[in-house]
């Protein structure tokens, strides 16, 4: 288009009307191409970590490969962790998103995977210090003639000499069906770490948003699991900086971002009262929106329920008791009514699945 415009005035001819409107659609289009050149996005869902962000920062600003942009989903915070931001030398190379109330943790981590255009994002936690080669190790599992759809490594929890968190083979599904490969990372799959790392934009868009419900992170990565093979790098590249007094209380403050009790997060998020059934239920309605075949969903469906059931049988098993025991009491409000109906159905589901009748 450009090129005929340009023979155009080249020749001494008024160029043609027809060639010239179009070329600021092309102009826009080039300023596109020039915005999506770069490789990776990497975003950062953040909520007062002006502890930590800036460390977070400048391992990004090491980086062995930098053809990336950062996005930062700020979640209304309340302390320094925006002026940390705005003053750090990489802040060029930052689009900075505010929220104008804090949407709880689910919400923002669902508006950081859907930021950006490029072939690669990169999900960083705002506690997550990267080491230098973390992309460039990362990326190089991503080669041309593979068909991953997400990349992982092991890591440090606080001390970069303490032991590592994940075996060498916890996650790696290359040759495995789409099936088996989603069957492994539900046997596997145990906390938060191996949901933060590097996917490819295409599986991404065939994903289910971010699922309110206990065990979100177990769910995506088995979703991607459905849509691509999952490699672990075999070397830890980065460390997690874990409040010191990190308890299971801290950690239901920390997955809300809200100043809530425990007692107030159960009554707030219906899903607090019963978290496993909640689980099994998320990777069931992930299953029936998966872009599978009938037949494949059919498989996984009996085999989420049998694995997911046989790993937390006893935590299911008190969650089916406390029920039996509210049943007659239901919980108050629109949220908690709906939320207990949904369980009640799912309940009677699994019951005779675990063959609990008689206990």
């Amino acid at each position: 288009m450009l090129g005929g415009i340009a023979l155009a005035f080249v020749g001494g001819k008024k160029p043609n009307s027809l060639l010239v409107r179009p070329s600021i659609r092309v102009y826009k289009t080039f300023l596109l191409a020039l915005m999506v050149f770069k490789l990776i996005d990497i975003t950062i869902p953040c909520y007062n970590s002006d502890g930590t962000i800036t460390e977070v920062l400048d391992s990004l600003y090491a980086q062995t490969f930098d053809d990336f942009h950062i996005y930062i989903i700020n979640n209304a915070s309340t302390d320094k962790t925006l002026i940390k931001i705005k003053s750090h030398p990489i802040f060029n190379k930052i689009t900075l998103l505010e929220n104008d109330r804090n949407i709880g943790f689910v919400r923002n981590v669902r508006k950081a995977l859907s930021c950006g255009v490029r072939k690669y994002t990169a999900l960083c936690s705002s506690n997550d210090v990267l080491y230098p080669r973390y992309l460039e190790s990362l990326l190089s599992l991503h080669n041309e003639k593979s068909s991953l759809s997400y990349a992982l490594c092991d890591f440090y929890i606080n001390d970069r000499f303490s032991k590592s968190a994940l075996s060498s083979d916890y996650f790696d599904t290359q040759g495995l069906s789409s099936v088996d490969s989603c069957n492994m990372v539900m046997k596997k799959f145990t906390y938060s770490a191996p949901f933060w790392g590097l996917y490819k934009k295409d599986a991404i868009t065939k994903m289910s948003p971010f699922s309110f419900n206990r065990g979100a992170d177990h769910v995506y990565v088995a979703e991607a699991a459905l849509y691509g093979e999952i490699r672990q790098y075999p070397k830890s590249l980065f460390k997690r900086n874990y409040p010191q007094n990190r308890t299971i209380d801290t950690f239901s403050l920390m997955e809300n971002d809200q100043q809530l009790t425990p007692d107030d997060v159960r009554v707030k998020f219906g899903w607090h009262f019963f978290p496993y059934v909640s689980m099994l239920r998320s990777h069931h309605n992930m299953l029936r929106r998966a872009f599978v075949s009938n037949s494949e969903k059919e498989q996984l469906l009996k085999s989420s329920v049998l694995i997911l059931t046989q790993r937390y049988q006893r935590q299911i098993t008190q969650e089916l008791v406390r029920f039996i025991k509210l049943k007659d009491t239901p919980p108050k409000g629109l949220l908690e009514r709906q939320y207990f109906c949904e369980v009640e159905a799912y309940m009677s589901f699994i019951k005779g699945f675990l063959s609990l009748e008689k206990r």
